[in-house]
């Protein structure tokens, strides 16, 4: 056999081999829906969704040595960020005119901050707002987080401890989960520990 046709055949059967680990990509998915609380005395006019997703800009510490696919916890002090993370952070905003919240990217959402400002404006022109944030802790090459229906509570919000992650080693898989009866309880500004502008 010809030593040019050896190499065109050995080129195909790399580049077929190379086909499906090209189509993994890593992938994630928030969503949730917003609904005015019944409390309410003066219903809302509008409802607007102000989104912003941040990630550093640093090489983080991955314990088990394989980026894309070990199941590594963040190594980062969430309690207490130093600045110097926080001049590593860059943030993109979106806008949502719509209750619902549904970002799906191919992109793997580790160590990502994420924080959904609601404004809520009632028919009487006076407006509020509802701040949720909350980081991605565990590695998954694919994430998926359900928060469910919120009720619209004004207020500042940190679900850094209210989010569960449970991951399973064979399949290489984290579950995410929200409790569907969680209590929004405003933090004030001094027990904040994620300081992204609003």
């Amino acid at each position: 056999m010809d030593k040019p046709l050896i190499i065109l055949i050995a080129a195909m059967i790399i580049a077929a081999l190379a086909v499906p680990a090209a189509s993994q990509t890593p992938f994630t998915n928030i969503k949730f829906r917003v609904i005015d609380n019944p409390g309410n005395e003066n219903p809302a006019g509008k409802l607007t969704i102000y989104e912003k997703v941040c990630e550093f800009d640093y090489e983080p510490k991955v314990p088990s040595g394989d980026y894309w696919f070990g199941l590594d916890t963040s190594q980062l002090n969430w309690d207490a960020l130093p600045d110097s993370m926080y001049k590593r952070l860059n943030c993109k905003e979106h806008v949502i005119d719509s209750q619902e919240v549904n970002y799906s990217v191919q992109h793997m959402a580790w160590e990502e901050i994420f924080r959904y400002k609601i404004v809520r404006i009632n028919y009487l022109g006076i407006a509020d707002s509802m701040t949720i944030v909350f980081p991605i802790l565990v590695k998954s090459f694919v994430t998926f987080l359900d928060l469910g229906q919120i009720s619209f509570t004004p207020g500042y919000f940190e679900l850094t401890g209210i989010i569960k992650y449970s991951t399973n080693t064979e399949s290489k898989k984290v579950s995410f989960s929200f409790p569907t009866d969680h209590r929004w309880e405003s933090m004030d500004y001094a027990n904040r520990k994620i300081r992204i502008e609003e």
